[in-house]
């Protein structure tokens, strides 16, 4: 049988080493394509929200590119692994959500309460 993940997997990948001890023909390969979005320098905003990694490397990846300063808002992250991401390109989350979209969004709102909050995202995100 041959099986079919849609996305990449590493050579020694535990889906992949299961896969194949059973005897099975594993292919891996991602169906979509990430690229970055061109944008003007972004609206004044007390806080920045990110939903995922991509998004933080895509958005400071672009800021450095232009060149222009931006005042330092609040960073929030919606989990754990957007959290290291910022930690990544230097920064420090002032807020960590769980990672659950509902409980982040909720215990956000309250933080943010009559804040301007820019989300940045894929245009189809």
């Amino acid at each position: 049988m041959t099986v079919f993940i849609s996305r990449e997997l590493n050579a020694g990948g535990p889906f992949r080493n299961l896969l194949e001890s059973a005897g099975h023909e594993v292919h891996g390969m991602s169906l979509i394509r990430l690229e970055p979005m061109l944008f003007a320098q972004p609206p004044q905003a007390d806080w920045l929200f990110f939903a995922s990694a991509n998004a933080v490397s895509f958005f400071f990846n672009r800021q450095r590119a232009m060149h222009w300063p931006m005042p330092a808002p609040n960073i929030a992250a919606l989990g754990p692994s957007t959290a290291a991401a910022i930690e990544a390109v230097g920064l420090s989350p002032d807020f960590r959500g769980t990672g659950d979209p509902e409980d982040t969004a909720s215990a956000f709102a309250a933080v943010a309460a009559g804040q301007k909050v820019l989300f940045p995202a894929a245009s189809h995100s």
